[in-house]
């Protein structure tokens, strides 16, 4: 069921949302001052692109980034056109003294047409998950590609010791700011002034179906399976237009794999210094689970041996993931 932001049903909805299922969820916050700014949201130019270096010791520790929010004390005048957000690792804890825009080697994460009509907490909920490696710095790049000018967005932010943010604004005279580099486009501004932020760090479960809609005033009813037995499982639900809303908590239950049917994997979620594994098993049975970084090779390196499932779920660590680069995982029934 839909609800409005006074948490009433909503029957005007009609729309589709994306599922997922999660089973660990983690928010943290970088920053909680009061001086506002306009960037990245500064519509009082047709185009406008800022970049923001998040340190190690903002987000903690390494994992699966799904969703980037900023706090706002005034909407945009207009609608973002080809809002973008992009993300990188950088070893650079600040931006030198005559800083350039960083040009190369992005992960794009978010990308629409973005209308912004609240203040405060406003979510971003990624398209493509980042993992982020908990060793290096976050580089944020935020930009929009208008073609007209309104009145600024506001948004809050909190003064750093060093530049951590660069930013630029153009009536159109340089193209895509997604195209801005060091050798075109507006000249950037530092400033150490960082955007509040909130980044969420969450582990995800399979699930079918991924989209659930439409919605017949307000509603929808089906089936949702999850693919592995397991607890402390929630749904999140995201219209297009990026509303959210969170189900309650429920167990997933299952018929184990028998033996004669191998094993399968279900997750690989990235941990605090090791990769995580869970795979369907038959209790009593014994397995290996094993990694290589080459299909064609026919090399496979022992994660864990001889492992005795007690249930229909098991799950090991890797701690001794391989960093950079493809990794692949394979379980097999012992004898």
């Amino acid at each position: 069921t839909a609800f409005d932001s006074w948490d009433r049903p909503f029957t005007g909805f009609s729309g589709t949302v994306s599922l997922k299922g999660i089973t660990s969820l983690e928010t943290f916050q970088v920053g909680t001052g009061k001086v506002t700014s306009p960037y990245p949201l500064g519509t009082s130019f047709h185009d406008a692109r800022t970049q923001v270096i998040y340190t190690t010791n903002d987000l903690l520790h390494a994992g699966q980034i799904t969703a980037f929010s900023l706090q706002l004390t005034g909407a945009p005048g207009q609608t973002l056109s080809n809002w973008t957000i992009r993300m990188k690792h950088s070893i650079s804890a600040q931006f030198p003294q005559k800083g350039s825009w960083e040009d190369g080697g992005w992960s794009l994460v978010y990308q629409r047409d973005q209308t912004i009509t609240g203040v405060g907490w406003v979510t971003f909920y990624l398209d493509t998950p980042f993992y982020y490696d908990g060793t290096n710095n976050l580089l944020v790049d935020l930009s929009f590609d208008n073609t007209s000018y309104s009145n600024d967005g506001m948004v809050l932010g909190t003064a750093s010791q060093a530049t951590r943010v660069i930013y630029g604004r153009s009536d159109s005279g340089f193209g895509s700011p997604l195209n801005w580099s060091a050798q075109y486009g507006p000249v950037p501004r530092l400033t150490n002034q960082v955007p509040n932020a909130r980044f969420v760090v969450e582990s995800s479960v399979p699930i079918s179906p991924r989209v659930a809609g439409p919605f017949v005033q307000g509603v929808w009813s089906g089936d949702v399976a999850v693919s592995v037995p397991l607890t402390n499982v929630f749904l999140r639900a995201v219209d297009q237009d990026g509303h959210a809303g969170l189900g309650n908590v429920f167990a997933v239950e299952g018929n184990p794999a028998s033996p004669a049917e191998g094993s399968r994997i279900f997750a690989i979620q990235p941990k605090v210094g090791s990769i995580e594994i869970s795979f369907s098993t038959q209790p009593g049975q014994k397995y290996v689970v094993e990694r290589t970084t080459d299909l064609g090779s026919g090399t496979w390196t022992p994660v864990e041996t001889s492992i005795t499932a007690s249930g229909s779920l098991t799950t090991v660590l890797d701690n001794a993931p391989v960093r950079g680069g493809n990794c692949f995982y394979r379980v097999r029934n012992m004898p």
